[in-house]
Parts: C-alpha cells; sequence; structure tokens
C-alpha cells in the first residue's frame, strides 16, 4: 500500500528542486515511502543522491575502465557494441 502523504511529497520535491536528486530517483522514492521512511531516509539508506563532484565521478570511471582492460582494448579497437 502506498503511504505517500503530503509531508513526504514536499519533501520529494524539495530534493529534486535542490538538485539533490533527479525526477527518476524521485519517482522511486515516491514508491518505495513507508511508514517510518521518509524520501531522504531512502535516498541515503541507499544511496540515491545526484552525485555531482567531478573528482569523485572521473575517479570511479578510472576504476571502471581499469577493471576492465578488454573492453577498453575492444573499445579502442573500434568497437562500439
Amino acid at each position: 500500500m502506498l503511504r505517500l502523504t503530503p509531508v513526504y511529497l514536499a519533501e520529494i520535491i524539495r530534493l529534486v528542486e535542490s538538485g539533490k536528486v533527479n525526477t527518476t530517483t524521485a519517482r522511486a522514492c515516491w514508491r518505495r515511502c513507508k511508514d517510518r521512511f521518509g524520501p531522504a531516509d531512502i535516498v541515503e539508506q541507499e544511496g540515491l543522491g545526484r552525485v555531482s563532484d567531478d573528482a569523485a565521478i572521473r575517479s570511479v570511471c578510472q576504476e571502471v575502465l581499469a577493471e576492465s582492460p578488454k573492453e577498453v582494448e575492444s573499445y579502442k579497437s573500434g568497437k562500439v557494441t
């Protein structure tokens, strides 16, 4: 049963307007709202917040590339799918 209260709806709107989550994440929060967990709690617990730190994003990308040398070579040799 969906328990989206006016307070939770307002909280979801604030999260989107502040840029902390995108609309897709907001919809997911809406579906997951329970009596004890509000949208901000869900975002925090599930790590759904938007990452806007370029250095953090770059670091994760470098890790993924370092862990996938075969895929990197395939891409460099022209494979696109």
